[in-house]
C-alpha cells in the first residue's frame, strides 16, 4: 500500500471541508424562517359627543318636529372650547314632539328646562294680555273658513240674527268683534277629516273657537248666543284695520230693496175679524195684497161674546 503524500492529503480535507460548508447552506436555506408579517395598529377611535341643536330660530309654543333639530359631533378639544350645558339632552327622541317654554336661537343646545312637561303645552290664559278675557262661542265649521281660524291668527267676528216674523224684523248680520285673537279652535274629527256618503244627507259639523276679547265684548257674545249664528272672518297678519261701515246688514239692503209701505186694515163682522195688508202698487196706489183671519181675534171676539 502507497503511502499518502502530503498534497493528497491537504486536497482531501479542503475538499470534505467544502462539503460540509455545502451541506450548511444547504440545510440552513431549508430551515430559513419567513419573516412575520408587519401589522399596522390602527390608532385608537376618536371619543366624540351627540350635541341636538335648534335648526332655526324657534318660537315659544312650537311642537318640534325632526326638520327642527339638527346632530352635531363634539370632540373633546370642542367640547372643552365651548362648554355645554349641564344635563344637555343627547337625542332627537328626547327632542321630538316636546313644546317650547321660550324662544330658541338658531344653533342652541336643548335642556328640559326649555319644554313644557311631557304631553303638555302651554294654557290659553298665558295667551291672555291684561285686562282680556277667554271666551268660547260655537261656529258652523263651515263659517270658521273651513277650520283655518288657528290659534295665534286673527278674525272678525259676525253675527246673524234670524228673522223675527213676529216683530217684523228681518234677518240682519252684524259685526260684533275686530281683531280678536283666536286661542283654541276645536272642531270635531268629522269635521276636519269629512267622509262623503251620498247615502246620508250631509249634517252641519260645528267647532268650539276660544277667543281673547275684553269685559264688555264678553257680554255681546253671551247676548247674542242662542238667538243666531256666528261666523269668522280670517284677518290678514299685515295689521291693517278696516271697518265694516256703511256695508249692507240685511238682504233688502245687499239689493237695494226698500221694504214697501203698507197699510192695515181690520175688518170686524160678527164673531170674523179679518185682516187686510194693502201695498203701494206700480202706479202709488194702494191695492189690496193680502187678507188673512186672524184666528186670535176671533178667539178674542168670542170670549167677550161668551163674557157679555
Amino acid at each position: 500500500m502507497s503511502r499518502l503524500s502530503p498534497g493528497t492529503l491537504l486536497l482531501g480535507v479542503v475538499a470534505v471541508m467544502f462539503g460540509l460548508l455545502a451541506a450548511y447552506v444547504v440545510r440552513k436555506n431549508m430551515t430559513r424562517e419567513e419573516p412575520a408579517p408587519v401589522v399596522e395598529t390602527p390608532p385608537p377611535p376618536v371619543e366624540t359627543y351627540v350635541v341636538p341643536k335648534a335648526a332655526a330660530n324657534l318660537m315659544a309654543g312650537r311642537t318640534l318636529t325632526m326638520g327642527d333639530v339638527v346632530i352635531y359631533r363634539y370632540t373633546q378639544e370642542q367640547v372643552d372650547a365651548q362648554p355645554l350645558p349641564s344635563g344637555y339632552m343627547v337625542s332627537a327622541e328626547q327632542i321630538i314632539g316636546r313644546t317650547l317654554k321660550q324662544e330658541l336661537a338658531d344653533k342652541s343646545v336643548f335642556t328640559p328646562d326649555m319644554f313644557y312637561p311631557e304631553g303638555t303645552g302651554p294654557g290659553i290664559v298665558q295667551d291672555l294680555e291684561p285686562g282680556q278675557r277667554a271666551f268660547t262661542v260655537r261656529v258652523e265649521y263651515d263659517e270658521a273658513v273651513e277650520g283655518f281660524a288657528r290659534p295665534g291668527t286673527k278674525v272678525d267676528v259676525l253675527f246673524r240674527v234670524d228673522a223675527d216674523v213676529e216683530n217684523e224684523l228681518p234677518q240682519t248680520t252684524v259685526t260684533l268683534l275686530q281683531e280678536v285673537k283666536v286661542l283654541s279652535f276645536d272642531a270635531s274629527p268629522l269635521s276636519v277629516n269629512p267622509i262623503a256618503d251620498p247615502r246620508v244627507a250631509r249634517r252641519r259639523q260645528t267647532a268650539t273657537v276660544t277667543l281673547a276679547v275684553q269685559p264688555q265684548d264678553v257680554i255681546k257674545l253671551q247676548v247674542a248666543e242662542n238667538h243666531g249664528t256666528f261666523a269668522l272672518a280670517l284677518v290678514s297678519p299685515d295689521g291693517n284695520a278696516v271697518s265694516y261701515d256703511g256695508a249692507p246688514r240685511t238682504l233688502s239692503e245687499l239689493m237695494d230693496r226698500r221694504p214697501p209701505l203698507r197699510t192695515m186694515m181690520r175688518v170686524y163682522r160678527g164673531a170674523s175679524i179679518s185682516e187686510l195688508e194693502f201695498r203701494e202698487n206700480a202706479d202709488g196706489r194702494d191695492q189690496l195684497f193680502r187678507a188673512s183671519q186672524s184666528q186670535d181675534a176671533v178667539d178674542a171676539a168670542a170670549d167677550v161674546a161668551v163674557a157679555s
